[in-house]
C-alpha cells in the first residue's frame, strides 16, 4: 500500500490513500490504483495485491460488504501467454470472491445486456473532477 497525500515536489497533501500494485521497474505501463477518500478509508477491511495488473479489495459496507476487483486487462498486441496467464488469475480471483443473490434489477440488467450483446463497463471519457467520484458509502 502506497500512501497518498505525502508532499512531494510541492504537491499539495491530499485526503486520500492510494493501494497500488504495479511494476517495480521503471517501466511505465501496466499497473492498478484504487483511491480511499480518508472517510472510505475505515471501511477497508482488506486488500490483495497480485500482480501489476490485477487488485482486489474487500469494503464493509452497511447491508453487505463489497469486493472490488480492479484490473487492467492486456492490449491486444501482447503475447497470447500473457493474455491467457491474466484471464486465468482473473478467473481465479472471482471464483474465491464471496457471492451474494442478485435482487431483480441486477438480473434484468444481466438478462438485457445478455441477450442484447451489450457490455457493462466504466466510461473512457474525460470528466470534471467533480464528477470523477463514482461510488461513496453511506456510512
Amino acid at each position: 500500500m502506497k500512501a497518498g497525500g505525502e508532499d512531494q515536489a510541492g504537491i499539495e497533501p491530499t485526503q486520500e490513500r492510494l493501494l497500488y500494485s504495479g511494476r517495480e521497474d521503471d517501466q511505465h505501463h501496466e499497473g492498478v490504483t484504487v483511491i480511499l477518500r480518508k472517510v472510505t478509508e475505515k471501511c477497508l477491511m482488506k486488500w490483495k495485491l497480485i500482480n501489476s495488473r490485477l487488485m482486489r479489495i474487500r469494503m464493509k459496507g452497511k447491508h453487505i460488504n463489497i469486493t472490488i476487483i480492479q484490473c487492467y486487462a492486456p492490449t491486444n498486441d501482447s503475447e497470447e501467454e500473457s493474455k491467457d496467464a491474466f484471464y486465468d488469475q482473473l478467473e481465479a480471483e472471482l471464483e474465491s470472491t464471496p457471492r451474494h443473490e442478485m435482487n431483480n434489477n441486477e438480473e434484468r440488467l444481466l438478462e438485457f445486456c445478455t441477450t442484447d450483446d451489450v457490455v457493462i463497463r466504466g466510461t473512457l471519457f474525460p470528466h470534471q473532477e467533480i464528477y470523477k467520484l463514482i461510488w461513496c458509502s453511506p456510512n
